[in-house]
């Protein structure tokens, strides 16, 4: 539980490292959380979610439609920054800058090479970024 609530506790610390279980942690938790905001939103009606058919080229394409509510915006602002740093102190962990977040405006390739980033061990010794997390 404090690896899930250690990246609000550092809301705004872009320095440090943050380890594998701390950052997915986390990612997990504003999924779930996210998801069932969006369930309550829908319930609530401040969104709505709409399935129609798209025609593209020579197939149909079923496309879900989500506008969020209320509850997810403000969740989604709420935990926008602590995202951001966590994410970064992640990358320091793997000995990487956080300069890195950039390479996801990349399609595909982006996204795999953070991948890749976020799964690896922390990086074993000391480095610009501080000692190795505990955890």
């Amino acid at each position: 539980m404090n690896a899930l609530l250690t990246p609000l506790r550092r809301y705004v610390d872009f320095r440090g490292r943050s380890s594998r279980r701390e950052f997915w942690g986390f990612v997990v938790a504003v999924i779930v959380v996210e998801f069932l905001l969006a369930i309550v939103d829908h319930w609530l009606g401040f969104g709505y979610l709409q399935r129609s058919w798209y025609s593209y080229q020579w197939e149909l394409v079923g496309m879900a439609d989500w506008n969020g509510g209320f509850l997810t915006v403000a969740f989604w602002l709420g935990v926008l920054i602590p995202m951001l740093a966590v994410t970064v102190r992640r990358l320091h962990d793997g000995n990487h800058t956080g300069v890195w977040l950039l390479i996801a405006f990349v399609p595909l390739v982006g996204w795999l090479v953070l991948l890749i980033f976020y799964l690896q061990p922390s990086w074993p010794v000391t480095n610009r970024w501080g000692a190795p997390p505990a955890a």
